[in-house]
């Protein structure tokens, strides 16, 4: 089962405030509102809104309004709730929950689906949002919304299985020092040029860039544990405390106000 730890839960945090649920490979954020600026990021998107629809934005300028958003990693929108809650939830494409969004994507990158299916979910995602729900409520609410929007998973993810061992090792290694390309090439029993091909081939982007977001989830375990913004930095290996906004700003967009006093960030560990 897994654990967890929690940042910043004070007695006056109450449903004005976002929240954060954070596990290794998964990130499910309810903010009482979002708007922000046209990004892509490494994880794949699930968005539910918990009162009225939503506005997605995408790159070439096309814009809609959905209560269900399914959209495939690394493409690039804006979200505007409009003043409205919803739910944010971000899948790494390497984690085993990514199996229940692949087959709603159908090969399309970006999905609209109704919301009466999962009605009955609303009052418990709206919970998400008050003071006391730990991480493995939110852990067992976002499996019950995944199961049935997708009763059917995948048996396994769609990648290649040295693409995935790769991802392990990168993943187990991160947090003693980052790994070279050659040393995970030296481990999948391929040439370092033919890894690189095929991980970007499958996962939408360089090697390299894989390791940076793994630094920034190492960030939010750090944020688990109660460091200050500045440790959380350094301990994930960014220069400085700047050095670490910027990048999670441009992977991630909303990352930085995850970890001030906006919102209550709760860390859930690994399965």
């Amino acid at each position: 089962m897994r654990g967890e730890g929690v940042l910043d839960v004070s007695a006056t945090a109450t449903a004005a405030r976002g929240r954060g649920y954070a596990w290794d490979g998964v990130l499910l954020y309810v903010p009482p509102a979002l708007r922000n600026a046209r990004h892509s990021h490494f994880p794949a998107l699930l968005q539910v809104a918990l009162e009225k629809p939503f506005c997605l934005t995408l790159d070439d300028g096309t814009h809609g309004h959905h209560e269900v958003a399914v959209m495939a990693p690394s493409l690039p929108h804006a979200t505007d709730t409009q003043g409205h809650p919803f739910l944010d939830i971000l899948v790494d494409p390497d984690d085993d929950l990514y199996r229940y969004l692949h087959p709603l994507l159908d090969g399309a990158p970006l999905r609209s689906l109704p919301l009466q299916g999962i009605a009955h979910l609303l009052p418990q995602a709206a919970a998400l949002r008050e003071e006391g729900v730990s991480a493995v409520q939110a852990h067992d609410f976002l499996l019950r919304l995944l199961r049935t929007l997708c009763p059917q998973p995948l048996e396994r993810l769609p990648w290649d299985e040295r693409t995935l061992r790769a991802c392990a090792y990168m993943r187990s290694s991160i947090r003693e020092a980052v790994p070279t390309v050659a040393q995970v090439a030296a481990h999948v029993g391929l040439s370092q040029s033919r890894l690189m091909h095929l991980f970007s081939e499958d996962l939408g982007l360089p090697m390299r860039q894989y390791l940076l977001w793994l630094r920034l989830r190492h960030a939010l375990r750090l944020a688990g544990e109660g460091r200050t913004l500045t440790g959380i930095a350094l301990g994930a290996g960014f220069y400085d405390h700047a050095h670490f906004n910027r990048t999670m700003r441009r992977m991630v967009e909303f990352a930085p106000s995850v970890l001030n006093a906006s919102t209550v960030m709760i860390y859930g560990g690994s399965a």
